[in-house]
């Protein structure tokens, strides 16, 4: 029964990691994206 467990945790835990690095990953990569605007669309 204990080993289920600890099992379990583990899991829950890898599966917490890797939620926040793609959550972080994320939010790096909407701030630091800057599509580069069409000439017809950029205003001078």
């Amino acid at each position: 029964m204990k080993k289920i467990t600890r099992t379990i945790f583990t899991l829950a835990a890898a599966i917490l990691t890797f939620a926040a690095m793609t959550s972080v990953a994320n939010a790096c990569a909407m701030i630091f994206y800057q599509p580069q605007v069409p000439a017809a669309l950029r205003e001078e």
